[in-house]
């Protein structure tokens, strides 16, 4: 009778498995996982970083930082007006459009505007770019990016990440179909 021996034994699965999770048919992977994990608890437990998380491949995450602002109602217009005795608002619902100056930002930000008008079931559709102090926005050499639009109760959050060295002038242009 033979027998089996998993240290001895490579995995058939390591060279074409991209992450998904086979850890239960190789019991050394479960012991790299572990190490990673060890790992991680030392660098916290030194200090070094606040927060550490794992995806599933043992690799850290980035963490972006968050904000909550107000949105300033003498700024928003409505994108349809009354016109020849129709209003459009009849027909295509509540429109809404918004610039928010988020400051001087870089890396990664969930950035949480609070605005009455929102609700859950809300479309929001929005755009950020680089921007001067006078609101004009611009196309720099860095890049801006939006990841997720959410809204909830009385409020929108968005998830950008700006990718320069320096803090740049972020704008957001909100556009709100409810």
């Amino acid at each position: 009778m033979s027998s089996y021996s998993n240290s001895s034994t490579p995995s058939v699965f390591s060279n074409w498995n991209n992450g998904l999770n086979l850890s239960w048919l190789n019991p050394q992977k479960n012991r790299a996982e572990d190490r990673v994990e060890k790992e991680a608890e030392t660098i916290a437990t030194s200090q070094q970083v606040s927060e550490i998380v794992l995806s599933p491949n043992g690799r850290s995450l980035d963490i972006p930082q968050e904000e909550i602002q107000l949105v300033n109602s003498e700024e928003v217009g409505d994108l349809f007006k009354r016109k020849n005795g129709l209003f459009f608002e009849e027909l295509a619902g509540t429109w809404l459009t918004y610039r928010h100056d988020w400051g001087e930002k870089k890396g990664q930000w969930i950035l949480q505007l609070k605005w009455q008008e929102i609700n859950p079931n809300a479309r929001i559709f929005v755009t950020i770019a680089e921007g001067s102090p006078t609101g004009e926005k611009i196309i720099g050499k860095a890049k801006f990016s939006l990841h997720n639009v959410a809204p909830s109760d009385g409020a929108v959050s968005i998830w950008v990440d700006i990718q320069w060295d320096e803090p740049l002038r972020l704008y957001a242009d909100y556009l709100v179909i409810s």
